[in-house]
């Protein structure tokens, strides 16, 4: 059965453009996010162009949107924000192949994680992705490890920030006793993942170079609990 929640935001869904020109031309110039990328979100009905120029991105479960959320594509004036009727408690959730989990605060952030991957030859679909739109909406964390028992890592990718750091370790507090997930933090040298690749299309050097996992402060929470316990 629907919930109200699914029904408002199915209903609330912003009526398309007859174009995708403007959400092109954003996403892989401006935001340097791979074209094929780009091309998946849309062949998978996560992304389109609403009437206004704007990115409508949404995720579903079970084929039904379950979160939206929006994004200006005008360079010089900054617009974003959820559409009613999201379900925090799920949030903003591509289910990969794989046991790894990847959480960002944007779906952007996400889609800059993907061009990465997919630069250094590694299908980004072996990945999960959960965006938390935002910093203190994490209870969809918690939601998808308690109703996904496949994922046995999580790789926190939020900002390279005070917020992004804050609730990195927020994070790993709360899941401190799961002994069978293992967490670890993945910075940008950037602000965020998504400048992180604006920075490096802008001074020529290939997103192959930006090593995501290599980059990462890794804490194992197994290994933390042996030495606390010792």
């Amino acid at each position: 059965e629907k919930s109200q929640e699914q029904i408002l935001l199915k209903d609330k869904l912003p009526e398309r453009a007859k174009n995708m020109h403007r959400v092109y031309a954003y996403l892989t110039q401006t935001r340097c996010i791979d074209q094929d990328v780009v091309q998946d979100f849309v062949n998978q009905k996560m992304l389109y162009q609403d009437q206004r120029g704007n990115c409508v991105f949404v995720s579903y479960d079970n084929d039904i949107p379950v979160f939206g959320c929006l994004r200006g594509t005008n360079t010089y004036k900054r617009f974003l924000g959820d559409l009613p009727g999201c379900n925090y408690q799920k949030g903003f959730f591509i289910n990969g192949k794989g046991s790894e989990l990847i959480v960002t605060e944007s779906v952007i952030d996400a889609m800059s994680i993907m061009s990465i991957l997919k630069e250094k030859g590694l299908d980004y679909k072996n990945y999960s992705f959960l965006s938390l739109s935002g910093v203190d909406k994490n209870n969809a964390l918690k939601f998808h490890l308690d109703h996904n028992k496949k994922f046995q890592s999580v790789l926190l990718a939020l900002d390279n920030d005070s917020a992004g750091k804050k609730i990195s370790k927020l994070i790993i507090k709360e899941f401190a006793d799961r002994k069978d997930l293992c967490i670890t933090e993945h910075y940008p040298s950037s602000k965020d993942w998504n400048q992180e690749i604006t920075n490096f299309f802008r001074f020529g050097k290939p997103l192959s170079d930006i090593d995501f996992f290599k980059k990462s402060v890794t804490l194992h929470i197994k290994a933390r609990k042996n030495i606390i316990e010792r």
